[in-house]
């Protein structure tokens, strides 16, 4: 009998066991968000656009059937030239409700919980993202970890439309290009706290390479760096001070395919070498009553390419190397912090929350107008560079021309 009573027991045990999921969805009742774009509304079609209008929303959907399914032989998705996914856009007063008219005219439930990549228009970035921010941090469908850039000098719907041809979903090559280290990104956390930590957030600009991409060319680049204050994006580092931002960014420590092709004065053609390992403090000092920041970048370059006719085995061509590119990569730091102090008035390295940490009681008075006190903070850069290898070879495979040193070899 009491054998018979656990065998029943048992069994019930097992058959809760095998109750389905109640809540469950079938992927294809879904219409999952990748990525969306947020810009501010064209104003020269008023019949299109209600009174009052002034944001435009766009999202990029997935479609599952042309995603699980193959690729022709040309390398285009089956499903045609859209890929893998669709773009759906409607206008409101703000980034919520702009959301909603497509949320009514989509057969499959809104599923944002997979959003990976906001991309902001320039100039709606420029006027502000606090309402963006807002309904990001409260719709509780929000992901708080999707990474934020800028399109620059464009819309974020443009960008948004764009098919990668190495990515079945755009928004993939997106993370893909972050996790290899070819740039830093600032997700939705990442922005907030630095807004919030006394400095100014940052975000990657996304630009395409081309009007009209050809179906297997890469169709966008990720090269400079929008300069925030608060919430309102106040304009673009160039080239040289990415370079620089990055190398004394601590987030950015390790970033990969950074590298130098630098000319050697005297001599024809340039030595090129890749950045290999970074790393940089910023700590405040008083030096006499005044504030300095102590900027320190600790580099290795491993040489790749040797286009003069220097023999880098012989220490007095290394030398005459190592001085060029510590002068190149200095004035890249400099140029930087110049343009962040002096420029924008945007503390993006976090001076503010530096000082915050070592001189606590000093920064209770500076936080109130710390924005007029961080332009006349003065760094100080030190950079320390080294070489490891030059590679298997010593002397140029190739002799170059070159100019006769001063006092001749």
């Amino acid at each position: 009998m009491v054998k018979s009573l656990v065998l029943w027991g048992a069994a019930c045990g097992l058959l809760l066991l095998c109750t389905g999921c109640w809540d469950s969805t079938e992927i294809n009742q879904l219409a999952i968000v990748t990525a969306s774009a947020c810009d501010l509304a064209p104003q020269k079609s008023p019949a299109k656009i209600q009174r009052g209008h002034s944001v435009l929303a766009s999202v990029q959907i997935v479609v599952p059937a042309l995603l699980l399914g193959g690729q022709s032989q040309s390398g285009v998705p089956s499903g045609g030239s859209q890929g893998a996914f669709i773009t759906e856009s409607d206008t409101g007063p703000s980034p919520g409700s702009a959301l909603l008219p497509i949320v009514k005219r989509l057969s499959r439930r809104f599923f944002l919980e997979d959003r990976r990549v906001i991309i902001l228009g320039e100039p709606y970035a420029a006027k502000g993202i606090s309402e963006l921010l807002d309904e990001m941090t409260r719709n509780p469908s929000g992901r708080l970890r999707s990474i934020l850039v800028v399109a620059h000098h464009g819309r974020g719907l443009d960008i948004l439309k764009l098919n990668y041809p190495l990515n079945r979903i755009p928004a993939d090559a997106i993370l893909e290009l972050e996790e290899s280290r070819s740039f830093v990104a600032t997700n939705l956390v990442q922005f907030i706290k630095l807004m919030t930590d006394g400095g100014d957030p940052y975000a990657m600009g996304i630009a395409p390479i081309t009007k009209k991409p050809a179906p297997n060319q890469i169709p966008f680049t990720m090269d400079n760096v929008a300069v925030f204050r608060r919430d309102r994006m106040v304009g673009w580092l160039t080239k040289e001070e990415t370079a620089g931002f990055y190398l004394i960014y601590e987030q950015a420590n390790n970033m990969r395919f950074a590298m130098n092709a630098i000319a050697m004065p005297g001599y024809s053609g340039t030595i090129t070498s890749v950045l290999t390992h970074t790393q940089s403090s910023i700590s405040p000092v008083l030096q006499n009553h005044k504030l300095v920041m102590l900027v320190h970048v600790k580099l290795s370059n491993q040489i790749i390419e040797n286009g003069t006719s220097l023999n880098l085995d012989h220490i007095e061509d290394q030398l005459l190397y190592q001085h060029q590119l510590h002068q190149h990569i200095y004035r890249q730091i400099a140029t930087a912090i110049n343009a962040l102090q002096h420029k924008y008035d945007a503390d993006c390295l976090q001076f503010g929350k530096k000082i915050h940490e070592y001189f606590p009681h000093q920064w209770h008075a500076l936080a109130p107008h710390w924005h007029d006190v961080f332009p006349k903070i003065t760094p100080k850069i030190y950079v320390d560079i080294a070489l490891p290898g030059s590679g298997n070879l010593s002397a140029p495979i190739f002799e170059h021309q070159q100019k006769p040193r001063s006092g001749g070899k």
